[in-house]
C-alpha cells in the first residue's frame, strides 16, 4: 500500500472563501502527490476551527484527489472553541459571518457550544457519518482499524507537561521543584506564548487538562498497529525538535512523552503533525514522519512530498 502523508493544512488560514478551497487542494495535490500512485492519504490534524470547514474540505479532497482511502485525526485546532455569533442570537444567514462556511454543512457549527473534547468526538462523528461511506474515516479514540490488512490507529494526543520538566531538571536536578511550581511555571508559558489559552476552555486553568481528563487514558490504551497516528508530538527528546526550537519552554505545550508506550505497540510507522517543520527518521526500527502544510508564511515548494511505500 502506497500512503500519503500531510498535516497542518489550516485551510483557512490558505483560502479564507469556498470558492478557493478546490484550489487550495489542488495546490496540495500538485505538490505533495504529482503523479504518484496513493491508496490511503493521511491528514494528521489541522484542518480547520470550524467542523463545517473540515467537513467540506475532506468531501472536496477524496473527490478532486480520487485517492481511494482518506483518514483524519483531529488536531489542537479542531478543539478551538470560538464565541460565534449564533450564541448572541444572530440569524445564519449573516453574510458577512458565514459567506466562508459551506452551507451544505453549517448545521455542524452548532458543535461550538460543546466543550472542546465533546466537539472533536461529535467532529468525528459527523465526518463518518456524512463521508464514511465515501471513503473517508475519521478516528479520536485509538482504536484499531484496518485496510487492506494494513491496521491503523489514532488519536489527536494532548500536551502533558513532561518537557518543561525534564528540561528544568536536567538543568536544576530532579526533586528540587514541586508539581505546584510545575504548573505554575506551565501557565505563564501558556498563557503568554501560546494561542490554544486562547481557545480551549480550560477548567482552573490547567494547561493540561485536556491530558489529565481524556488523552492520558487514550494514549496508554491505544490499539497495536501497523501504523499509529497522533497530532501531538509523541517524544519530549530534542531529537524529535526543529533544531531552531530546541530548548524553547513552548516545547511544552508541542509534546507528550508517548514515546516509550507507542513503542510496545510495535508499530512500523508513527506519523505525527503540529509542529510545522518536516521530520523523518528511523528510530529503533521505527520511522517517524511529520509531513506538515503550516500558514501561508510556511508553505514552500520545497517541502518534501512523503509517500511511505510497501507497508
Amino acid at each position: 500500500m502506497n500512503i500519503g502523508v500531510l498535516s497542518d493544512i489550516h485551510d483557512r488560514n490558505n483560502s479564507l472563501k469556498i470558492d478557493g478551497i478546490d484550489d487550495l487542494i489542488k495546490s496540495i495535490l500538485n505538490t505533495y502527490v504529482g503523479d504518484d500512485n496513493i491508496d490511503t492519504f493521511i491528514i494528521a490534524g489541522d484542518i480547520d476551527e470550524h467542523p463545517s470547514r473540515v467537513i467540506y474540505f475532506l468531501k472536496r479532497f477524496k473527490i478532486l484527489s480520487n485517492i481511494e482511502n482518506i483518514i483524519f485525526i483531529p488536531g489542537n485546532h479542531e478543539h478551538y472553541i470560538f464565541n460565534y455569533p449564533f450564541m448572541l442570537n444572530k440569524k445564519w444567514d449573516d453574510q458577512n459571518y458565514y459567506s466562508y462556511l459551506p452551507k451544505e454543512y453549517i448545521k455542524y457549527e452548532k458543535l461550538q457550544l460543546l466543550t472542546p473534547f465533546e466537539k472533536v468526538t461529535k467532529l468525528v462523528e459527523a465526518i463518518n457519518y456524512e463521508l464514511g461511506s465515501f471513503g473517508v474515516i475519521a478516528t479520536n479514540d485509538g482504536k484499531m482499524f484496518e485496510i487492506d490488512d494494513i491496521s491503523f490507529s489514532g488519536t489527536c494526543g494532548w500536551y502533558d507537561g513532561s518537557y518543561l520538566e525534564k528540561k528544568i531538571e536536567e538543568k536544576n536536578g530532579k526533586g528540587l521543584f514541586s508539581g505546584a511550581f510545575f504548573m505554575e511555571k506551565s501557565k505563564d508559558v501558556f498563557f503568554k506564548e501560546n494561542a490554544d489559552s486562547l481557545y480551549i476552555l480550560n477548567p482552573m486553568d490547567n494547561p493540561y487538562y485536556l491530558w489529565d481528563a481524556y488523552y492520558e487514558d487514550i494514549i496508554k490504551n491505544i490499539d497495536q498497529a501497523d501504523v499509529i497516528i497522533t497530532h501531538i508530538i509523541s517524544s519530549v527528546d530534542n531529537d524529535f525538535i526543529d533544531e531552531k526550537f530546541r530548548g524553547s519552554d513552548s516545547n511544552a505545550f508541542f509534546t507528550f512523552n508517548g514515546m516509550e508506550n507507542l513503542k510496545k505497540k510495535n508499530p512500523k510507522i508513527v506519523i505525527s503533525g503540529h509542529s510545522h517543520s518536516f521530520f523523518d527518521k528511523t528510530i529503533e526500527g521505527i520511522r517517524y514522519l511529520r509531513n506538515p502544510y503550516g500558514y501561508p508564511s510556511e508553505v514552500s515548494k520545497s517541502n518534501p512530498k512523503i509517500i511511505i511505500f510497501n507497508i
